[in-house]
């Protein structure tokens, strides 16, 4: 049976779309009968700590509880994890609220400022949620990093593709790289995101302008000043991280793991500008 349709008929829905963007996960878009709309994400259980997948999924609900800002999850068969099993290969099911929106550009600047508001008052609600057991932040664990006790839960992987602009704010999705860290940490991951794509397509102008208004914007949010050295320091470790990865990818996160010969490449030239000092 073909992956889409085992989702269709695991979540009684009329129809099952894959989506793309997905890096950990396959992703869908799914549809009621009744016209509700949803996203299904597909887990290949032998790529993943089950344990661990489902603590940041009941991590992601009680963080929804405390901000609706971020897309709930919905649960299956009464579990917010589900099994679907298709010709001997097992898979982990979740479900969440779809996003409502529209999609944010970081070069605009009023979107990357309000991408900055979000993530300043996500780290609050982050702060609600109380200590789980999640490990930390992959990207932390490649570069090095250890817990001073001042780590508190982060988004992981804050970036444009995981918001939408809605209602004057944001929704927020994707905590599938959520664990502990500094705030710092997330602010520059999300710079990262945005200085991969500039590198690539040789705009620098788009990160600087990025990196001002988003930083502004979480700035006059945060009840913390961030520090400017540490954000810098944690942007090394972000490329750090993915030059381990990419000397290993069987200890690479699944993006990385099971991506193709050509993205491998484009990620090691990216490696060697950004440590070259092209930034």
């Amino acid at each position: 049976m073909h992956l889409s349709l085992a989702v269709a008929d695991l979540l009684g829905a009329t129809v099952v779309a894959e989506l793309g963007g997905g890096h950990q996960a396959r992703v869908f878009e799914v549809r009621d009968a009744d016209g509700g709309r949803s996203v299904a994400k597909v887990l290949d259980a032998s790529m993943v700590d089950a344990a661990e997948a489902t603590e940041r999924v009941e991590v992601v609900a009680a963080l929804a509880r405390l901000d609706p800002r971020v897309c709930r999850p919905i649960a299956v068969d009464d579990a917010l994890v589900a099994r679907c099993e298709i010709e001997g290969r097992s898979y982990l099911v979740t479900r969440y609220e779809y996003a409502q929106g529209t999609a944010v550009d970081p070069a605009v600047d009023d979107d990357a400022r309000l991408m900055g508001v979000g993530l300043a008052q996500l780290h609050l609600a982050l702060r609600g949620v109380g200590r789980r057991a999640l490990p930390i932040v992959a990207a932390l664990r490649a570069a090095g990093a250890a817990d001073d006790g001042s780590f508190q839960l982060l988004h992981g992987d804050f970036n444009h593709d995981n918001v939408r602009r809605h209602a004057g704010g944001l929704r927020i999705f994707d905590f599938d790289d959520s664990g502990y860290g500094p705030v710092a940490f997330d602010v520059a991951n999300a710079l990262y995101m945005v200085l991969f794509a500039s590198m690539v397509t040789d705009d620098r102008i788009r990160y600087r302008s990025f990196e001002a208004s988003f930083l502004d914007g979480y700035g006059a949010e945060a009840d913390r000043a961030i520090d400017p050295t540490a954000v810098r320091s944690f942007l090394d470790a972000r490329v750090r991280a993915l030059r381990a990865w990419l000397r290993d990818p069987g200890a690479a996160p699944v993006g990385i793991r099971t991506a193709t010969p050509a993205w491998h490449q484009v990620l090691r030239d990216f490696v060697r500008r950004y440590e070259s000092g092209g930034r």
